[in-house]
C-alpha cells in the first residue's frame, strides 16, 4: 500500500472535517461575540429593543443568481459530455437559484410602514 494510501485518507476525510470545524468554530465566536455585546449594552441600560438592528437584512438575491447561473452553465457542459438526460441535473442548482430570486422579490421591503398615513 505504502505511504500514499495514508495520505490520500487523510486528505478525504481529514481535510473536508478540518474545514468544517473550522466553519463551525468561527460561527460560534460570532455568536458569542453578539451575545456579550448585547449583554453588555443592556448592563448599561441601553433600550433592547436594538437586537433587531444589530443583524443586517438578509439578502437572497446574489446567492440566488449564482446557483441560477451556475445551473444553467452546468447544463450545456453536461448535455455536451453525457448527453441530455444527464444534463437535466443541471435543472437542480438552477431551480435552487430560482427559488432564491423569488424569495428575494417576494420578501423585498417597499418601504417605511411606520409613516403610512391610515
Amino acid at each position: 500500500m505504502g505511504i500514499n494510501g495514508p495520505i490520500a485518507l487523510l486528505g478525504v476525510f481529514f481535510v473536508p472535517g478540518a474545514v468544517i470545524a473550522l466553519l463551525l468554530l468561527f460561527r460560534h465566536r460570532n455568536y458569542c461575540r453578539r451575545q456579550e455585546t448585547i449583554r453588555a449594552a443592556i448592563e448599561k441600560g441601553a433600550d433592547p429593543s436594538f437586537i433587531a438592528t444589530l443583524d443586517p437584512p438578509t439578502d437572497r438575491r446574489l446567492p440566488g443568481l449564482v446557483w441560477l447561473l451556475a445551473g444553467l452553465a452546468i447544463i450545456p457542459g453536461l448535455w455536451a459530455v453525457a448527453g441530455w438526460k444527464i444534463a437535466l441535473f443541471g435543472l437542480v442548482p438552477a431551480a435552487i437559484g430560482l427559488a432564491y430570486v423569488i424569495a428575494w422579490r417576494l420578501g423585498k421591503d417597499t418601504g417605511d410602514r411606520d409613516n403610512v398615513a391610515a
